[in-house]
């Protein structure tokens, strides 16, 4: 679902661009991968659970803080 180069290899990142953009099929089956990760794991549910769970001790926090 990504394509990484490692860091300090700068002098690879064009050959592993080069070889995905001539390559249609890899391209595609990263697509598709990276499209079925997004639809099952970054729902609105998931996201407003990340909120909720997240924003709970800020608030208490600030809560605290002003008493």
């Amino acid at each position: 679902n990504i394509s990484y180069y490692r860091y300090r290899q700068w002098d690879r990142v064009n050959d592993t661009i080069n070889k995905l953009l001539s390559d249609e099929s890899k391209r595609q089956e990263i697509a598709a991968a990276g499209k079925e990760q997004v639809v099952h794991n970054h729902t609105w549910d998931n996201r407003a659970g990340v909120l909720l769970k997240e924003l709970a001790p800020i608030i208490n926090h600030f809560k605290s803080a002003t008493h």
